[in-house]
């Protein structure tokens, strides 16, 4: 059911160039975190002595938390969904706390001054957005693009550091 409603927003808003279209999408995305947050949390509730995030899959859970932080434009759940995202997969490239660092950033950058302060505005919104891992240094290149508020195309580029001071984000 999440890879559906995920399928379905993206092919429901793949025509649309303006990142307000996301909103009339808001219940789907909590139903997306809500449903993620049932398949990541089961370990604690049948193993609640276990340590460390569930392992799921990374298409499975960490791709449509991922989606819901980026393009939803509410704050509470994008927050809901970074925090579900912390705890999931254990290894891999796209563990999630290795994602969820980069949804992190993404929303601080969105956001801004903006914090709970209801939904972002168009002109804060990323329009294109890349990242590019290595696994080497435990860095992430970030590129992106938003229509300023003056309308004119402003590029932002950074380097995130992806190490948590316990070793590598990809080996379990």
């Amino acid at each position: 059911r999440v890879q559906y409603l995920c399928a379905w927003i993206q092919m429901s808003t793949h025509f649309f160039h303006g990142q307000m279209i996301y909103d009339q999408y808001l219940p789907q995305f909590g139903e997306i975190v809500d449903l993620a947050s049932l398949v990541v949390d089961i370990d604690n509730i049948c193993w609640p002595q276990s340590r460390g995030p569930c392992f799921t899959l990374d298409v499975a859970m960490v791709q449509p938390l991922y989606f819901v932080a980026r393009r939803c434009r509410d704050a509470l759940l994008r927050r809901r969904a970074l925090e579900i995202m912390k705890r999931t997969g254990r290894a891999g490239i796209y563990s999630g706390k290795s994602i969820a660092k980069i949804a992190e950033w993404v929303i601080r950058t969105e956001e801004g001054d903006e914090s709970f302060g209801g939904p972002i505005s168009e002109d804060r919104r990323f329009q294109d957005f890349s990242f590019e891992f290595d696994q080497f240094t435990l860095k992430a290149q970030v590129w992106t693009t938003r229509s300023g508020s003056n309308g004119v195309l402003e590029h932002i580029s950074e380097l995130l550091d992806l190490s948590d001071g316990g070793g590598s984000p990809w080996i379990p």
